[in-house]
């Protein structure tokens, strides 16, 4: 889909689905390692990146020119330092837990594919987890199940296989129409630049979201209970 940066920002805000939200910004064609590095350098990352910024690369390849992801990484990287050395003198740092500017590389055959994250953290991370049981569903696959059950709110939701409530969980937030992604944006912003007056809006509507969630689902958990009476033999 396509969008100005402010549908950019709505989309990791109300996708329930999705891991991530990436941005691209750059497509060329590559036969070899040395064309991979050239094209990399080409590209205007100053744009993008300060001196004192800092970045982290992943990659996925499958190309039979290209067949390790890392060593794609590695010269990625190697290609934005370098020009950042021949313009600036200084070399980007890495950082890869919390870079500033986190770039995906997608190789296929010998087409190449460069996006931002505009995500930061994976968006299946609600933040409303502390804590998890023994190979625990996935939020997004919870959210997407409930999604494809066709489940409507005034209607009881059953789970044969509760395990840590991940689809209980799910199914409240969509039933008050809740926005997954609030509570994550509660504690971390998303890493792509964007204006202080926007970033503190976007911090405030977070907080408010997440109250109005905590009691959204105290009385979706509520009124679950007060339902038990009447389907006894799932109770």
């Amino acid at each position: 889909f396509t969008g100005d940066k402010g549908f950019m920002y709505k989309a990791n805000l109300c996708l329930r689905t999705a891991l991530k939200v990436l941005v691209p910004i750059y497509s060329f064609t590559a036969n070899n390692e040395h064309e991979l590095y050239e094209k990399m350098k080409e590209y205007e990352w100053e744009e993008l990146l300060n001196t004192d910024d800092t970045l982290a690369i992943n990659a996925t390849v499958n190309s039979d020119e290209f067949d390790h992801s890392l060593y794609v990484s590695q010269k990625t990287k190697d290609a934005i330092c370098d020009r950042f050395v021949d313009k600036f003198h200084v070399r980007p740092n890495v950082d890869l837990d919390r870079p500033t500017v986190r770039i995906y590389v997608h190789i296929f055959r010998n087409q190449v594919n460069v996006s931002l994250d505009s995500s930061g953290d994976s968006l299946f991370k609600r933040g409303y987890r502390v804590d998890i049981d023994t190979a625990p569903m996935k939020e997004v696959l919870a959210a997407g199940m409930v999604l494809l059950s066709n489940w409507q709110p005034h209607l009881p939701l059953i789970d044969g296989m509760c395990g840590s409530g991940t689809l209980g969980i799910e199914a409240a937030l969509f039933a008050n129409i809740i926005l997954d992604s609030a509570l994550l944006l509660l504690f971390s912003a998303l890493p792509l630049r964007f204006s202080a007056v926007a970033f503190l809006f976007s911090i405030l509507t977070a907080r408010l979201l997440f109250l109005f969630s905590i009691l959204s689902v105290l009385l979706a958990c509520l009124c679950s209970l007060l339902a038990l009476p009447l389907f006894p033999k799932y109770a």
